[in-house]
C-alpha cells in the first residue's frame, strides 16, 4: 500500500539481487558456519540498553570485513538491531565501488525487489525508499554490485532475520555524492532526518549508517583522529562537523599531524545519521564500541582503517 508520492522506480517484477562481495564478507560456500561465526558475535556483544534512559532509532557501522575486531565492533551495532526487531531498515552506503557504473551523482536505489543474502533474503520496501529519498533517485542494479560497505551492513541483517526467523524489510540506498561540500553533505543528512520524521504507519524503523574512520596512518594517529571524530558526531552539530572535515582533510589543521589524509568513509553517510539525530526532539550519541585493523594488522605500518559503532537515542 502506497504511503504517498512514487518517487522511486519500481521493477515490473520479482528481481532478485545476488550477493556478490562472498570474497570480502566471508565464505559464502557455507552460510551454516557464516551464520554461526556471526552469531557468536552477536552473544558477546550484548549490550545493557535499559541503562541508557533512551530509545535507539539508528546506529553507525563500520564496514571493514567481518572478521576479528571488525566483527566484534559490527555485533554491538548489529545487537542493537537484534534486540529492537525492527520492522523495517533504512540502509545508507557511500559507493564504496569507483568501477560501478553509471557513475551519476546523487541517490541511487535499487532497481531490484529483493537482495539474495546467503543467510536469507531481504525484500526491498518502495514506499519506504520513497518516503527517505524525498527526491527523485537514479535505479541502477550495476550501482549495488561489488558494494561491499553495504553487503556487510546487508550480511548482518540476513543473519539476524535468519537467528530470529522474522523478515526484516529493507531500503537500502547509495549516497554518490563526489565532494563532501555544502549543498551534498545537507542532502545527505536529509535522508536521515526524514527517517527521524516518519510516522506510525511504517511500523519500527531504525537507521543503518555505514562508515569507517582514519585511513592511512599509523595505530598512535588512527586512535587520536579517531578520538576527535567520535566526539565531533556526538555533538550532533552538522554545521561543525563539516567544518571539522574541511579544516581536517582539505587544511590539515591538527595539532598532531600535517596531513589526515582520510578521517573517515564516509561523511555522506556520517551526514545521514547526524540528520536523523537533528530531526529527532531529544537525541543523544553513545558510543558502542571501538577498533582498528592494528588488532591483526602491524601497528608500524600506515595503511590501516580505525572504526567504531554508534546509536543514536531519542527520548534520553
Amino acid at each position: 500500500m502506497g504511503h504517498g508520492r512514487v518517487l522511486i522506480k519500481r521493477p515490473a517484477a520479482t528481481a532478485y539481487k545476488k550477493a556478490s562481495c562472498g570474497g570480502y564478507c566471508g565464505d559464502y560456500r557455507d552460510p551454516q558456519g557464516l551464520a554461526e561465526r556471526l552469531g557468536r558475535h552477536l552473544e558477546s556483544a550484548r549490550i545493557d540498553r535499559h541503562s541508557w534512559r533512551g530509545d535507539p532509532r539508528g546506529v553507525l557501522a563500520p564496514h571493514v570485513k567481518p572478521r576479528g575486531d571488525g566483527a566484534r565492533v559490527q555485533a554491538h551495532a548489529y545487537s542493537v538491531i537484534r534486540d529492537i526487531r525492527p520492522d523495517k531498515v533504512v540502509v545508507v552506503s557511500m559507493n564504496h565501488n569507483e568501477k560501478a557504473e553509471p557513475r551519476q551523482e546523487g541517490i541511487h536505489a535499487p532497481n531490484f525487489t529483493h537482495y539474495r543474502m546467503p543467510l536469507a533474503d531481504l525484500r526491498v520496501n518502495f514506499d519506504l525508499l520513497d518516503a527517505v529519498c524525498g527526491i527523485p533517485a537514479h535505479n541502477s542494479v550495476d550501482m549495488f554490485e561489488g558494494q561491499n560497505s553495504m553487503e556487510v551492513q546487508l550480511l548482518w541483517l540476513s543473519a539476524i532475520s535468519r537467528a530470529l526467523d522474522y523478515e526484516i524489510e529493507i531500503a537500502p540506498i547509495i549516497l554518490d555524492y563526489f565532494e563532501n561540500h555544502h549543498i551534498n553533505w545537507q542532502r545527505s543528512a536529509m535522508v536521515g532526518e526524514r527517517v527521524a520524521r516518519l510516522g506510525d504507519d511504517f511500523g519500527r524503523i531504525m537507521l543503518i549508517a555505514t562508515a569507517d574512520l582514519c585511513h592511512g596512518h599509523n595505530k598512535d594517529i588512527t586512535q587520536r583522529v579517531d578520538q576527535r571524530t567520535i566526539a565531533q558526531i556526538g555533538l550532533l552539530n552538522r554545521e561543525g562537523m563539516l567544518k571539522y572535515f574541511w579544516d581536517t582533510v582539505y587544511y590539515g589543521r591538527t595539532e598532531f599531524v600535517e596531513d589526515i589524509r582520510q578521517p573517515c568513509c564516509s561523511g555522506n553517510a556520517i551526514a545521514a545519521f547526524l540528520g536523523l539525530g537533528d530531526g529527532l526532539e531529544r537525541a543523544k550519541v553513545v558510543e558502542l564500541a571501538r577498533g582498528s585493523t592494528h588488532d591483526y594488522i602491524q601497528s608500524d605500518v600506515s595503511d590501516n582503517v580505525g572504526f567504531a559503532s554508534l546509536a543514536v537515542l531519542d527520548n534520553f
